[in-house]
């Protein structure tokens, strides 16, 4: 891999698109524009526990807002038991693992999963370490671990969640996507409200972290519903429900029934969702 690497944007590569994106970063396979009924479904499935379960405040020390579940869902989605995460305890679809190194509020999480993701490089494992970066806080960190992962390529997929869009002071990748790049690390932005967007980013990234081919960072554009602003931040933010536009995408595939929504919640053993 060369000094840089150019930052690459796949907003249209969700919901609106079945095109095929070629790995421009990795110079790997291109992710397949098909995505199966069964995986489209799974991933509302764990988009709609990731929301119960932060509405019942099951998940206190999360790197994730209401609103963001498909950056949960798109990233966790196809982790394994051996593979590690960082500051998000909810994302896991494996029924073990993947291991949780660290809860959000450890300031080093970043840092700690650089570690684990050094020693799977030596180990020759095929274990891969996906860890969040949220808020103003957590960037010097990240991109302490950004550049050692650049160094070392190691296995691991940096998630930015950008929400500066919707208020001053919150996330903002601009800083780490600039370090991605400078350290040689494949910077990609992805629309963090679009579950099908996240899984095919998720897909490639890990992917090349399984190969050896070493870091990614993704900047998810989230806008979520916690954040203060009143009657019309709220208003904006049901336009961008990732949840709600996932029933939308499914009932137009005919992939999509209250009855089924409402027998996951019950499954759920958490109480009820939303609109349910």
């Amino acid at each position: 891999m060369g000094a840089k690497a150019k930052e690459k944007t796949v907003e249209q590569v969700g919901m609106k698109s079945a095109a095929k994106k070629k790995s421009a970063a990795s110079g790997g396979p291109a992710v397949s524009g098909v995505i199966s009924n069964e995986k489209l479904r799974q991933l509302y499935a764990l988009m709609l526990k990731c929301r119960v379960t932060l509405s019942k405040g099951h998940a206190k020390d999360s790197s994730f807002a209401m609103g963001q579940e498909a950056v949960a869902a798109g990233m966790g989605m196809d982790l394994r038991a051996e593979d590690a995460t960082g500051g998000a305890p909810e994302i896991g679809h494996a029924e073990k693992g993947p291991v949780l190194i660290a809860p959000a509020s450890t300031t080093a999480t970043q840092l700690i999963g650089a570690g684990v993701a050094m020693a799977s490089r030596l180990a020759k494992s095929n274990s891969v370490v996906v860890t969040f970066c949220r808020g103003v806080g957590s960037q010097d960190v990240c991109a302490e671990a950004v550049a050692f992962a650049g160094v070392n390529e190691i296995p691991m997929v940096f998630v930015v969640m950008d929400d500066s869009g919707q208020c001053e002071g919150l996330g903002d990748a601009t800083g780490i996507c600039a370090i991605a790049q400078a350290s040689g690390v494949p910077a990609i932005t992805v629309d963090g409200n679009d579950v099908v967007a996240v899984y095919r980013v998720a897909q490639e990234a890990i992917g090349r972290a399984r190969r050896g081919q070493g870091a990614t960072v993704i900047d998810c554009k989230t806008y979520c519903l916690n954040a203060h602003g009143g009657v019309e931040a709220e208003r904006q933010w049901k336009e961008r429900d990732p949840i709600l536009k996932m029933e939308s995408y499914l009932t137009a595939k005919g992939l999509f029934s209250l009855a089924w929504k409402r027998e996951m919640l019950a499954g759920f053993h958490l109480g009820c969702g939303p609109g349910c």
